[in-house]
């Protein structure tokens, strides 16, 4: 991977990381548009230098499929009666079993290319079903109404849980797009 690629993802780190151990930044201006603006930069460094890798009318599907994805699930969350801020602890456990699910599928298929292929598919339509989830589930924090909300003062907060919702779910189709096409 070239380096511009792991100094966004550092940034991305250490900003979500920040606002996440000093909640009060996160709600103190301007320093909280300071973290919002250095956040979203990295992400479209690392969302641009992934494209790259990637035919255009490729991009241009993950884009459409993505922000129609995006457009029903956000509907579903407001429209449905049932509260999904409730799962969040499960929520949590199921990321952190795709992570797990990531390196076990490197580990097992080590210089398996095909079959690297094939988990890395399976990878990817599990992530864009996961990322859904937490993309009806942040949304409806974000409304409000429900068992669990984000506060008024917690839009920067809620601006960066969208943001990561709907580019990881990009990235997954992206990556099931170029599986398609054998890259």
């Amino acid at each position: 991977m070239p380096p511009l690629l792991y100094t966004s993802m550092a940034i991305i780190i250490m900003t979500m990381f920040s606002l996440i151990c000093c909640p009060g930044w996160a709600k103190e201006v301007p320093v909280n548009y300071v973290f919002l603006f250095v956040f979203t930069a990295a992400e479209s460094l690392l969302v641009g230098s992934l494209t790259t890798f990637y035919d255009r009318l490729d991009v241009l599907l993950a884009a459409g499929l993505t922000a129609s994805l995006c457009v029903a699930l956000t509907i579903y969350a407001k429209t449905t009666k049932r509260d999904f801020t409730i799962y969040g602890g499960i929520l949590f456990l199921c990321g952190w079993a795709f992570l797990a699910l990531g390196f076990l599928f490197l580990l097992i298929f080590a210089g398996n290319v095909q079959g690297l292929t094939v988990a890395f598919a399976i990878l990817s339509v599990v992530g864009i079903f996961l990322f859904g989830v937490y993309l009806i589930y942040d949304t409806q924090l974000i409304y409000g109404s429900r068992e669990y909300e984000l506060g008024v003062d917690d839009y920067i907060i809620g601006a960066l849980i969208l943001y990561v919702d709907i580019i990881a779910i990009f990235i997954r189709i992206l990556q099931l797009i170029g599986i398609a096409r054998d890259r």
